[in-house]
């Protein structure tokens, strides 16, 4: 009993503590032999017996039942060391107890992961014990202390698992280059992870952009100005380019890649970049918008405008004001859409050819009448070219224009008397006028002064037309 017990034999107790503790009736109820082996001396003391017996029957978490088996089979066992004071003995007790308690944590994890983290705390920063739960998953890190975060073995186990792992890793692991380059080889998005000594190696950074385009972000300002990371990311999207450094987006290699995919990539460019025709020309190439983006010469340009709008007719929006009030620049716009002369410059609006152009285009283009400057809705040709299109343009004359009879009159009998509501006071006061348009619509009183809806001879005329002009009629 002075010798110190072998791992077999630690092994062997522990089975038989185990097995002793799981059978409560036969712990509760020992049988004759069983009482006669008691004595023997391989057998556990009674009390042990006794005292696990009465803890079977109590609920215990993993974590007490380490310790609590570990303390019981170790006290059971301690009975045949010497008592008498001898501290080597005690020490060697105490030793014992430790070792048992870590065998048991073993196997604990052995047989699942997870229950590494009901173990002693201690237990959590035995490196063996963790690598043993994080070779069955990476996940087992989280049980893990802090202390062994730092384990570029342990960390290589779980990051060769999956890349996620590397949250759990210290910074120093994060700066190197071989793990990182495990984790950015899964995922390129683990780059995130990685400290900026990470970020700013070059071969980690190529490898990650290469798994995912965005991660060219998580790149230190240096890399996201070279230009073979660059060219990698935005090969598999233009968006990439956003990221760019200052020196990247002035990387006209680079610009040309990125604008041939998609021309807004040129708002990311720097501005002696927007200024390279060539660079622009190739943008509005592949997308009218990029006119938006170019410097404020090129914008100006008449040959990249007229192929920016050519393309599509409201580019003429990100021209220059020159260009919007160009009347080829704008008659090649106004062509594709009337609705193009709301991007014609002031200059433009107060040009009669223009407007006229623009209002003469559809049935609907008397519309574009509104865009027109005050002067030209003024303009008697002008008024009366929307007004054949629709009497209803008389909303965007000019109030003298309102008055003049015979501009009221042609827009009257165009929009079969709706354009009264838009005629002046004076207008709707005149009564020959207003006995006219009832007599071909009488729901039109409604338009007429509240006088003349309260003259009999006008009512009688439209409600004879229309018994619902009897609705406008005044009381």
């Amino acid at each position: 009993p002075n010798d110190i017990l072998s791992p077999e034999k630690a092994m062997g107790l522990q089975k038989s503590a185990t097995a002793q503790a799981a059978s409560n009736e036969e712990a509760d109820h020992p049988s004759d032999s069983e009482e006669e082996e008691e004595g023997s001396e391989d057998d556990p003391p009674q009390g042990r017996r006794s005292s696990m017996s009465q803890q079977s029957q109590t609920g215990r978490s993993p974590k007490n039942y380490v310790r609590e088996i570990s303390v019981e089979m170790a006290d059971g066992y301690g009975e045949g060391f010497e008592s008498d004071g001898d501290t080597e003995s005690e020490s060697e007790s105490e030793i014992w107890k430790q070792d048992h308690a870590r065998s048991l944590a073993f196997m604990m994890v052995t047989e699942d992961w997870k229950r590494l983290a009901s173990v002693e705390k201690e237990f959590q920063g035995d490196r063996e014990i963790v690598l043993l739960a994080v070779r069955q998953s990476w996940e087992a890190l989280r049980f893990s202390s802090v202390e062994l975060h730092d384990d570029l073995e342990l960390l290589s186990e779980a990051v060769d698992q999956s890349w996620e792992a590397l949250q759990y890793a210290s910074p120093a692991v994060r700066s190197n280059q071989d793990i990182l380059l495990s984790a950015v080889r899964q995922n390129g998005e683990a780059l995130r992870l990685a400290t900026p000594k990470g970020a700013s190696m070059r071969p980690v950074v190529l490898a990650a952009v290469r798994m995912s385009w965005a991660s060219v972000q998580y790149a230190s300002e240096e890399l996201r100005g070279d230009r073979q990371v660059l060219l990698s990311a935005v090969s598999q999207s233009w968006e990439a380019f956003r990221f760019a450094s200052h020196k990247g987006s002035l990387d006209r290699e680079v610009v040309m890649a990125a604008v041939t995919r998609n021309g807004r990539a040129l708002q990311y460019a720097g501005e002696a970049i927007r200024d390279d025709r060539g660079v622009v020309e190739e943008a509005i190439e592949h997308c009218w918008k990029a006119l938006r983006y170019a410097s404020d010469r090129l914008k100006e340009d008449a040959a990249i405008v007229t192929r920016a709008v050519d393309k599509c007719w409201r580019a003429l929006e990100y021209a220059g004001p020159q260009r919007r009030g160009d009347p080829d620049t704008v008659g090649q716009a106004l062509r594709q859409d009337w609705n193009a002369v709301c991007f014609v410059s002031p200059a433009g609006k107060n040009n009669r050819d223009i407007v006229l152009a623009a209002v003469e285009q559809t049935e609907q283009s008397w519309r574009a009448l509104q865009w027109a400057s005050d002067e030209l809705r003024d303009d008697r040709s002008v008024l009366l070219a929307a007004i054949q299109r629709n009497g209803v343009a008389l909303c965007y004359a000019s109030a003298g224009k309102r008055s003049d009879k015979e501009i009221v009159t042609a827009a009257l009998k165009q929009s079969g008397g709706e354009a009264l509501n838009y005629a002046s006071l004076a207008i709707r006061s005149d009564k020959d006028l207003v006995k006219m348009v009832v007599q071909g619509n009488g729901t039109a009183l409604k338009y007429a002064t509240a006088e003349l809806r309260a003259d009999l001879e006008i009512v009688l005329t439209a409600v004879t037309q229309d018994w619902r002009g009897l609705r406008a009629a005044s009381a």
